[in-house]
């Protein structure tokens, strides 16, 4: 009606005075107008947010010669070496001096899962699972590295399976 009449040549408190609200009525009103139209909005615009990735971290490396920056999405499988941990990337292993409680802490969000208890292993890196009298034993990855799978480690890669049935199981 308001936006109309500047059309008609009638002034907008003509249509005002013609609704017979009390003023202070059209201070609530617009006011509801807006928080319904603002909710909506915000309907509108968090229906359209997907989860994203996280993001990769980034694992500094010290050695005798040098300082090596390692992505999280450069690293197959992380393996446990007393006080340290070896990195194993496509290329080659870098030993960090960390836990592997630590290192699982810090990619597990990255996918990576714990199939022993000195071995983590990138999930989406798993080529064949391979089972012996009925219980899953060993992994291989893709670049046809083998990590054996403790029985809790087979617990959390069954699941894991049962997830996502595309990976290979043998």
């Amino acid at each position: 009606m308001f936006v109309y009449a500047p059309l008609m040549g009638i002034p907008s408190s003509k249509i005002i005075g013609m609704v017979g609200l009390q003023p202070w009525m059209w201070d609530v009103m617009i006011f509801t107008i807006a928080v319904l139209s603002g909710g909506a909005l915000a309907a509108k615009v968090n229906r359209k947010k997907t989860p994203s990735a996280p993001e990769p971290v980034d694992i500094i490396v010290k050695s005798v010669a040098r300082v090596s920056r390692v992505s999280s999405t450069a690293i197959d499988a992380v393996s446990a070496q007393g006080n340290y941990v070896a990195l194993q990337t496509k290329d080659r292993e870098l030993l960090h001096r960390a836990t592997l409680r630590e290192m699982h802490e810090m990619l597990k969000q990255q996918g990576f899962i714990q199939v022993h208890r000195s071995h983590l292993v990138r999930a989406s890196e798993i080529a064949t699972v391979q089972r012996r009298n009925g219980r899953i034993r060993e992994v291989t990855l893709q670049n046809g590295k083998r990590f054996p799978v403790s029985p809790q480690g087979a617990k959390e890669l069954t699941s894991l399976l049962n997830d996502q049935p595309a990976q290979a199981a043998q």
